[in-house]
């Protein structure tokens, strides 16, 4: 049995951990979205400066959370390439 093959196995348990709570972790916060959205449009008296304001910030919550994935993306791969050597 190669010894490297328990340290592959935990690599893949660990980004395959790491891709389901980023999943999920994206359906909450896409959910969360939705409900704000619905309850902006019920409150009329949201000020148009506030509601941008809000936006803004969801934007930069999912640009940031898209960045992160790729750093631990690209962690894994290089994770992966140390281990890999054959």
């Amino acid at each position: 049995m190669d010894t490297l093959t328990p340290v592959k196995q935990m690599i893949t348990f660990q980004k395959t951990f790491f891709e389901s709570a980023y999943e999920t972790t994206c359906r909450l916060q896409n959910q969360a979205e939705e409900m704000n959205e619905m309850l902006f449009e019920k409150m009329p008296l949201m000020p148009e400066q506030g509601r941008k304001m809000i936006d803004e910030s969801v934007a930069m919550g999912k640009k940031a959370r898209d960045s992160y994935k790729k750093a631990v993306d690209d962690g894994f791969v290089r994770l992966e390439a140390l281990f890999n050597t054959k």
